[in-house]
């Protein structure tokens, strides 16, 4: 009987480990949410949360929860997603929305469409954050690649990926889910950098692997973030002032380990 190679067996221990991982990344990720909605300046008992989320309360609870709480959820998603795409884009493991300025962009937009064109909803909101981040994404990408683009065109081309497609599509979902995010919370920097970088100790330099554990990753930290500013600061305290307290130590850190910037 012939026995399975140890190579074989190899990947699929790899591979068991990271669906496994998946898992277990899921049940933080729930517990913080359930976290999130419940604790802040002002504590509101899970029966209202489960209600507000299914739509049978509407109430300044119910308030709080959909329109204040529950998207810092999503843009955790969002800028784990961000990040992850940023890095392996620009093959730089230092880059994130907040460090290459595509949040500052976003909300430099925002701030021109208020004070220029008369935005007053989200909608616009959103539409003017788009289109300050797809500015400065590729503005970015632009500068940050332009000595590696042609050799990332890395052997990628020779291995059969349509690196043009690949490149826009890429750029798209940055500023789609930057700007969103931008618009919905503000900017919020360091999230970006520190999870993909986490995920990539897990999996391993596999894009496919590192970037659906960041967009699980980074509401946990976000969250947890955003919880601590709640409970230190009577009023709440903002999650961006949070995050960059732990992430600045963190992009020291990860400046000074060369060899964790290798990989990517």
């Amino acid at each position: 009987m012939l026995s399975t190679p140890p190579a074989t067996r190899t990947a699929c221990h790899r591979s068991q480990k990271r669906v496994s991982g998946l898992g277990v990344c899921l049940m933080p990720l729930l517990l913080c949410v359930i976290a999130s909605l419940m604790i802040g300046s002002k504590a509101i008992p899970f029966n209202d949360v489960w209600f507000s989320l299914l739509g049978q309360l509407t109430n300044a609870d119910s308030t709080i929860i959909l329109n204040a709480r529950l998207p810092r959820t999503l843009v955790g998603i969002a800028l784990g997603g961000t990040g992850a795409l940023i890095q392996a884009l620009t093959r730089n493991p230092l880059a994130d929305p907040g460090v290459l300025g595509i949040n500052a962009g976003a909300s430099f937009a925002v701030v021109l469409s208020i004070m220029f064109f008369g935005a007053t909803s989200i909608e616009s909101y959103m539409n003017w954050a788009f289109i300050g981040a797809a500015i400065t994404t590729l503005l970015a990408y632009l500068i940050g690649t332009l000595d590696i683009r042609t050799l990332a065109s890395l052997s990628a081309t020779a291995l059969g990926t349509p690196m043009v497609l690949t490149q826009t599509i890429a750029v798209i979902a940055i500023t789609l889910l930057c700007g969103a995010a931008t618009a919905t919370v503000g900017p919020i920097g360091f999230v970006g950098l520190m999870v993909p970088h986490i995920a990539r100790w897990w999996v391993g330099p596999d894009q496919r692997w590192i970037l659906p554990y960041s967009m699980l990753m980074a509401p946990v930290l976000l969250l947890c973030a955003d919880i601590i500013g709640r409970l230190l600061v009577p009023g709440e305290l903002r999650v961006s002032i949070v995050t960059a307290l732990i992430g600045a130590p963190v992009l020291i850190w990860l400046v000074r380990r060369k060899k964790t910037l290798g990989g990517l």
